[in-house]
């Protein structure tokens, strides 16, 4: 069996490679968020407090986060090599043998990118905790990581990426392998659906109800968890996952006319590849909605009556802190996903290019399945930051509410640049490959 887990492992490296890179990227940022955490507190007082708040508001951003993007990763995954571990039973290999090689697959992958990615938070630690607080107070204490944030951010990093990943390994294993070689994305029917869709709406409402149920309470209440209410919700809509992703996906594609055949296909191809799309969108959904809410809330808080500290600013070395680990994590899980979905995309293209595509329309076709996620992740981020800021303006009597479109475009642009880059780059490597070599590779 070991020699099976390491041979497949080598066989399907770019898939397991995307893996690898968003637990590294998971690993990270969790080791600079637990360092910052078990950092030695300043003596008491106000600098304690604030010191206090701030760890706590990076470890919670992070691990939002990290949980929207290693359990979409790990989840993709899964649902990409549904076919092969199909051809495994077809060959005679029990399915509980198939469900035990997929986990260690999963936790192996996954133990050597959070190790890796450990070992840069730790390098990294030093520096980005002088930078970021610089600008703060001159009475913090000296940066001081311990070895049990590392250990711990591997132990979590692992942990969140194989528990994802054992639904999608038990019904891998158990469902018939015709029905998953006729059907290779699973499909969900039934109380499956429902119970997701019930899930997300309890997560939305319960989250509004929280700024609510502070009105009256005065402005600082608010204040507190203001910043984190679009996360908050960037959070509940990715417990809809694809239900939600899909249907905002089909819903604004539907309207643009499909004049051009690239559109038309890339519009197809990304609304029929689910999980991909999901693996996609939600880091991109939850970078955006984190940086751009931040500033939203801000500019609102500082137009309500009750204001007493001016216009809303915040330095860019605070930014850096605040959203240099989560942020991190959000690009390294878009472009993994991009990237781990590179076979499938390559005998798609050879499907297109027997039908007689020629090489310029297969790359528009990537352009525009790149615009595509980055435009369905905006609009989330968008109908996330509006919700939130509406909130937060009616608790406080804000006369208006504030919009920052910077951050928004920054980090879509930002986003839009690196997917197309990652369906680019291997559209025109994969012109090398003969059209019959990449429908027979698998």
């Amino acid at each position: 069996m070991i020699r099976l887990i390491v041979a497949d492992l080598a066989r399907g490296f770019r898939l397991w490679l995307g893996l690898a890179a968003v637990s590294a990227a998971v690993g990270a940022a969790l080791t600079f968020a637990f360092g910052l955490a078990a950092q030695p507190r300043p003596a008491e007082g106000d600098l304690d407090q604030l010191f206090s708040s701030l760890s706590g508001t990076i470890l919670i951003f992070t691990g939002i986060v990290v949980l929207i993007v290693a359990s979409s990763a790990s989840v993709l995954v899964m649902n990409l090599r549904r076919r092969s571990l199909a051809l495994w039973q077809i060959v005679g290999i029990l399915p509980g043998q198939v469900f035990v090689v997929s986990v260690m697959q999963v936790m192996l992958t996954a133990l050597v990118g959070a190790v890796a990615g450990g070992l840069l938070g730790l390098s990294m630690y030093v520096p980005l905790y002088d930078y970021g607080l610089a600008s703060m107070s001159e009475g913090l204490p000296q940066p001081a990581i311990r070895l049990s944030s590392f250990a711990w951010a591997v132990v979590t990093s692992v942990a969140v990426i194989v528990l994802a990943g054992l639904r999608g390994a038990r019904s891998a294993s158990r469902t018939s392998p015709v029905r998953i070689l006729r059907e290779p994305e699973p499909v969900s029917t039934g109380w499956g659906r429902w119970v997701r869709a019930a899930a997300c709406a309890l997560a939305v409402a319960g989250t509004v109800a929280l700024p609510l149920s502070m009105r009256g309470e005065g402005h600082q209440s608010i204040t507190g968890i203001a910043p984190l209410l679009p996360v908050l919700f960037a959070a509940a809509l990715a417990v809809g996952g694809p239900l939600v992703y899909a249907g905002v996906l089909r819903a604004w594609t539907a309207v643009v006319p499909a004049r051009f055949t690239a559109w038309y296909l890339a519009r197809n191809s990304a609304a029929a590849r689910a999980s991909a799309s999901t693996a996609a969108i939600g880091p991109v959904m939850a970078a955006i909605a984190m940086v751009g809410g931040l500033y939203a809330a801000g500019m609102t808080l500082a137009v309500a009556p009750s204001n007493s500290w001016g216009d809303f600013s915040i330095d860019p070395s605070q930014l850096v802190l605040l959203f240099g680990a989560p942020l991190l994590v959000a690009i390294v899980g878009a472009a993994g996903a991009v990237y781990t979905t590179g076979s499938d995309r390559q005998r798609e293209r050879a499907l297109l290019t027997a039908a007689g595509a020629a090489p310029g329309m297969l790359l528009r076709v990537a352009v525009c399945e790149a615009v595509i996620l980055v435009v369905t992740s905006v609009l989330l981020a968008m109908a996330v930051i509006v919700l939130s800021v509406v909130l937060i303006a009616t608790v406080v009597d804000a006369s208006s509410i504030r919009l920052a479109p910077a951050p928004i475009v920054i980090i879509g642009g930002s986003a839009l640049g690196l997917i197309v880059a990652a369906t680019v780059i291997p559209a025109l490597a994969g012109r090398r490959m003969s059209v019959m070599s990449a429908l027979a590779a698998e």
